[in-house]
């Protein structure tokens, strides 16, 4: 048992000094300057590499990412839109509404968006 603590001891003594070499070197400005510039210039060609297949994706008459980004948001909204009506009709709103409809004949679509805008 004396050995693991006197191991453990050496151990976490030794992680302390690296870590306090390591920390010291890594805010050091000899490592920041280039690594911040070359990251600044990967950025810039990661940007111009996704513009550039944006536009050959356009060209091929293909939806972008962005594009299809906006037809998921819609599809989200109307989707949750959807939802909420089914609430409504499940609340009870629904079936007066339908029973009134059933008696109009064919002007339903105006009853029904008449009634439940209100």
């Amino acid at each position: 048992m004396q050995a693991w603590q006197t191991f453990k001891t050496g151990y976490y003594r030794w992680e302390d000094a690296s870590a306090k070499l390591i920390e010291r070197f890594f805010r050091s400005p000899l490592l920041l300057r280039p690594v911040s510039s070359a990251i600044s210039e990967l950025s810039g060609a990661f940007g111009k590499h996704r513009n550039w297949r944006d536009a050959c994706i356009a060209r091929l008459g293909l939806p972008t990412r962005r594009e299809q980004e906006q037809c998921l948001y819609l599809l989200d909204s109307m989707y949750s839109k959807i939802l909420d009506l089914e609430e409504r009709l499940g609340n009870g709103v629904g079936p007066a509404v339908l029973a009134e409809a059933q008696d109009l004949g064919p002007a339903v679509p105006e009853a029904i968006a008449s009634d439940t805008e209100s």
